[in-house]
């Protein structure tokens, strides 16, 4: 299991280091040379992902589970899902805030911007796979008085519709009012350095540029290509000056800022009681400016760097809705008048993408949030009226997870239903799997008035699956008593039905001795038609003859029957343009292997098999080979 963490962790690092590099190689360039030397129209320099398919994975979650298990599963999973990433996202924005200093002094600002949204591509790209196949329970769960979590989401709730409707609300009625007298730039000088500036940045669709009197600051409004808007304030700016401020702007409409943007707003209200996500979303729309200044005065001299640093001491404001704005608050202007003045050469940033990236990987899932506790008697079984013992299997310490499980057939079923019950534990998951582990174990299913339920108790787990619960995996929270349990099954009870199970055909195809289907055999349709045991003669019912088979330059067939035949087999072969049927008796057969006919056609098997119980089946096996056109 840890060897797939560490795939993943490997895989993503390498995306995020390929990618940051990818668009860091080509944003460098355009500013070192002016041209852009490897042309690729509509090009964006988004690192992977754009961050709002983090809000966009959690409502497809959400439908999905709906659909599938109901609303109930679905409003608890996605719960459980958001108090987790909240917290993980909490911690993590921690760390970044205290270490940010020490990283801005050493790596790029486009590194550290994208620091801040790293984690959209754990959730986005790989929970699901990842989650399914390497899922580890926390080493850390955080309790909540169940009655303080309903209080809490409640709140939490409201205060998210709140805080996003009011920055949603806010974006809407900034846009009207800088729109509302907007007028287009005629100005051929002015548009004609704007038509080189969007070159460079290789857009299909040139950005409309409008001078707005309501603003004081050159910015860009809109999420989409139809809304985008690049503003000027009204007034005269230099050659010069306008270079510099269409170099900002569309650096910032290449990355897509203003998506990134809505994210941090989403961020805010999806943590909008922590004082912390504002601190963390004020600093990293900081460090998107930041990256912005570094590009456009990538390989300038000490001049040119002046010209820019007095281009923002003479803008003023700071960005409103959801806007990439050239000025700034006086805090974050300081940091940026010092990085464009006094320079210091920094590591553009890739290889520490790709090791934080592989941190997360490794660290997340330590901690978790739950509001679910108590004995699985009052949390699982106490839902249901009528419990009853169907199938127990046992585990001794020691064996291998899938081979340690053994049938026992009697048990004390009042005991044991009691035993289960007075489990103590802790909910930490809902679909995930309990991880192998080489303890003592009981699987039991029951009968109840919804379907099965079935109960996996290992030693430090119990896993719940049932049609209306879905899958549910708790933590143990004491010391299970094995030998309680054991006291309460009969392991010496005999089977009380044997079931036998009909036989069947296993087909190894291979042209010139070496296997044409990967060395994973095909099974041929069975057809019953006499089944003898003790209690007579059935004849079943005969079905269609749906004659699968393969379509593939094969010469000969491996036969492998599950149950040896009482008194041989015959094969028939049919051609399929007409050639004469002919057979083959099984015991003419080196080792089960048929020279298949050197033509395409249907192969009939019959024979009588003996199983266990003294049943014995009389079978008929089809298959088909088809040889593709020479």
């Amino acid at each position: 299991m840890m060897y797939e963490r560490m795939f993943w962790a490997l895989l993503l690092a390498f995306c995020v280091w390929f990618a940051f590099r990818r668009e860091w190689m080509y944003e460098t360039e355009v500013s070192r040379y002016g041209v852009v030397l490897k042309k690729r129209p509509g090009r964006e320099t988004v690192v992977w992902l754009s961050p709002l398919l983090l809000p966009c994975f959690f409502a497809v979650v959400f439908v999905v589970l709906a659909l599938a298990q109901g609303a109930r599963f679905a409003a608890e999973y996605t719960l459980h899902l958001f108090l987790s990433l909240g917290l993980q996202f909490s911690f993590y924005y921690l760390l970044l805030l205290i270490f940010l200093p020490l990283l801005r002094r050493f790596f790029s600002a486009r590194a550290c911007a994208t620091l801040w949204v790293l984690p959209v591509f754990l959730y986005c790209f790989p929970y699901i796979i990842w989650g399914a196949k390497t899922y580890r329970p926390p080493l850390w769960v955080v309790r909540v008085p169940p009655a303080a979590l309903r209080v809490f989401c409640i709140v939490w709730a409201v205060g998210f519709a709140a805080v996003l409707v009011w920055r949603v609300a806010a974006h809407v009625v900034f846009r009207r009012r800088v729109l509302q007298n907007a007028r287009d730039v005629t100005d051929p000088g002015i548009l004609k350095i704007w038509a080189d500036e969007q070159a460079l940045t290789e857009r299909k669709s040139p950005v409309p540029l409008l001078y707005s009197p309501a603003i004081q600051a050159p910015l860009t409004i809109g999420a989409t290509r139809f809304s985008l808007r690049t503003l000027l304030p009204d007034r005269p700016y230099t050659e010069g000056e306008l270079r510099l401020i269409f170099r900002h702007e569309l650096r910032h409409i290449q990355r897509r800022d203003i998506d990134t943007k809505i994210f941090f707003a989403f961020c805010e209200a999806f943590c909008w009681f922590n004082p912390l996500m504002w601190a963390a979303v004020r600093n990293a729309s900081s460090d998107l400016e930041l990256s912005c200044d570094e590009m456009v005065v990538y390989g300038a001299d000490q001049d040119g760097r002046k010209q820019y640093a007095a281009l923002l001491l003479s803008e003023a404001g700071a960005s409103q809705g959801f806007t990439t704005c050239l000025s700034s608050s006086a805090r974050s202007l300081r940091r940026r008048l010092k990085n464009i003045v006094h320079p210091h050469k920094r590591l553009p940033g890739s290889l520490l993408l790709a090791a934080v990236m592989a941190a997360l990987v490794l660290g997340t899932g330590f901690v978790t949030v739950s509001g679910t506790y108590g004995t699985l008697g009052e949390l699982v079984l106490s839902g249901f009226e009528s419990l009853e013992i169907q199938t127990v299997t046992a585990a001794e310490a020691g064996s291998p997870y899938s081979d340690r499980y053994t049938s026992v057939y009697g048990w004390d079923e009042a005991g044991l239903t009691a035993w289960v019950s007075g489990l103590s534990v802790t909910q930490i998951d809902m679909g995930g799997d309990a991880p192998d582990d080489s303890g003592r174990g009981l699987y039991l299913c029951f009968q109840t008035e919804t379907g099965l339920l079935w109960v996996d108790v290992t030693e430090r787990y119990a896993k719940v699956r049932n049609s209306v619960l879905g899958s549910r995996l708790y933590r143990l929270d004491a010391a299970t008593d094995w030998d309680a349990a054991e006291r309460l099954l009969d392991f010496d009870a005999p089977n009380p039905d044997p079931a036998p199970q009909p036989p069947r055909l296993m087909l190894w195809f291979s042209a010139e001795g070496k296997s044409v289907t990967d060395g994973v055999p095909m099974s041929a349709d069975a057809h019953r038609l006499r089944i003898t045991n003790a209690d007579g003669v059935l004849e079943p019912e005969p079905s269609p003859i749906t004659w699968s088979g393969i379509e593939a330059h094969v010469t000969q067939v491996r036969l492998e029957f599950t149950y040896p035949p009482a008194d041989g087999y015959t094969v028939s072969v049919e051609g399929l343009d007409g050639q004469p049927v002919y057979e083959v008796n099984g015991d003419e057969l080196n080792s089960g292997v048929l020279p298949l006919a050197p033509y395409s056609a249907c192969y009939t098997v019959r024979g009588q098999f003996e199983s266990h119980r003294d049943t014995t089946y009389d079978m008929v096996f089809y298959f088909k080979v088809v040889l593709p056109e020479p």
